[in-house]
């Protein structure tokens, strides 16, 4: 006699093995009896298709079918990935099982396929580029300082007091300790070449500032989303930081 095993949790089918007989029952019966061990029965399971699986009711004594995706992935219509675990849970309806191009993507059900907004795609296309670039600016690092922001309003506000001072116009109290501290002495700075490395600095953002937005305008030419995906903002030919 053939049992059919199934698993103690899930109640899934696992495979069959003869069954061995019970030698002091068949003795006393006069008959052939097998042991039946537990998560085991008689009773042969229904053939199944791909993607099904049986599974057995232990007060019932039957078996029935429940869909078996399990580890199955899909996408929903606004390119979420997901993935089946669960015995008996059926692919939804409106599953998508082809993945979109890019997370910028949602699915077009009446034309059966990923689209995704031009427009919207170049505006977070420049938005990344944007980043990059303040970030090329304001870098801070002790081996790397260039021109982060209380850098450049420091810097902005010594330049406008050099220029007061050029003119004749009397510095108050907080301005000239502003104005004094600025030069670096000890290296032999002077207010003037202090002045001039300040004005060399903001030419330097106005560089950058420049690459940024010639490239800004490349990218609002591209004509399609895939040119757009595949611009390359992290080849923007910013000027090497002039190291004042």
């Amino acid at each position: 006699m053939k049992l059919y095993y199934y698993d103690r949790g899930t109640k899934e089918y696992l495979g069959e093995a003869v069954a061995d007989m019970d030698p002091l029952e068949s003795e006393k019966q006069g008959e052939k009896v097998y042991l039946i061990p537990a998560h085991a029965t008689s009773t042969p399971p229904p053939a199944t298709a791909i993607n099904e699986m049986t599974i057995f009711d232990d007060l019932s004594g039957h078996w029935s079918i429940v869909p078996d995706y399990r580890g199955e992935e899909y996408f929903t219509a606004n390119g979420t990935m997901k993935k089946i675990e669960t015995l008996g849970e059926a692919l939804p309806a409106d599953a998508i099982r082809i993945p979109p191009p890019s997370h910028y993507h949602t699915w077009n059900s009446a034309n059966a396929r990923w689209e995704a907004d031009l427009a919207f795609i170049k505006k977070d296309k420049i938005r990344q580029l944007e980043l990059q670039t303040t970030a090329y600016i304001s870098k801070d690092d002790v081996q790397d300082k260039r021109m982060p922001s209380w850098r450049q309003s420091r810097w902005n506000e010594f330049c406008i007091l050099h220029e007061k001072a050029l003119a004749g116009i009397a510095l108050n109290a907080r301005e000239q300790m502003i104005y004094d501290a600025m030069p670096d002495t000890s290296a032999g700075e002077t207010f003037a070449s202090c002045y001039n490395n300040c004005l060399a600095a903001f030419g330097w953002i106005h560089q950058c500032i420049s690459a940024n937005n010639n490239m800004i305008v490349q990218i609002v030419a591209l004509a399609t989303v895939e040119n757009v995906l595949a611009f390359d903002i992290t080849a923007c030919p910013y000027p090497a930081w002039i190291g004042v």
